[in-house]
């Protein structure tokens, strides 16, 4: 029955950060960034409201993200500890463990320094561009990781790594 309450639990973090992350590069900022040229907002200052948004929804997602990777942290170590890694099932966790550990890299640096020195950049200063290239590129490799450690995950569940 823990067993049970873990795996839930994995899954349930995995869908909500990699869900989350997904939302956010194929759906919200795609739309952001679709709105000048749609003149949806004709009187708006867009390019502030843009970022008030892009701001508020980064917020809103922080604590939501950030327990979901702590509860996949801890339901996967106690996962791993209950279940023997000998073949092909150790070699899969290892990559899925180190994919992870870079995405939580990723997202850590992103917050913790990437993020907030973009957001002190004007629209027109040199590095502006560069550094909303650098945080779109970082979301997607972040993404890939993730689907490809789903991926790791569902094939060490159904017993294809066994």
């Amino acid at each position: 029955m823990i067993r049970l309450v873990l795996v839930y639990l994995h899954v349930l973090g995995a869908a909500v950060w990699i869900g989350g992350l997904a939302y956010a590069i194929l759906v919200l900022n795609p739309i952001l960034r679709s709105f000048p040229a749609s003149g949806a907002l004709p009187d708006a200052d867009w390019p502030a409201a843009r970022k008030e948004i892009e701001r508020a929804a980064g917020r809103r997602f922080h604590w939501v993200k950030w327990t979901a990777i702590v509860t996949l942290l801890a339901t996967g170590t106690a996962l791993a500890a209950m279940t023997p890694m000998v073949g092909r099932k150790g070699a899969f966790l290892a990559v899925k463990v180190s994919l992870a550990m870079g995405m939580v890299f990723l997202t850590w640096f992103h917050h913790a320094w990437l993020g907030p020195w973009a957001r002190r950049l004007a629209a027109d200063d040199p590095w502006y561009a560069s550094s909303r290239l650098a945080l779109r590129w970082m979301a997607r490799a972040t993404l890939i990781a993730g689907l490809i450690v789903v991926g790791l995950g569902l094939a060490m569940g159904l017993g294809i790594a066994a």
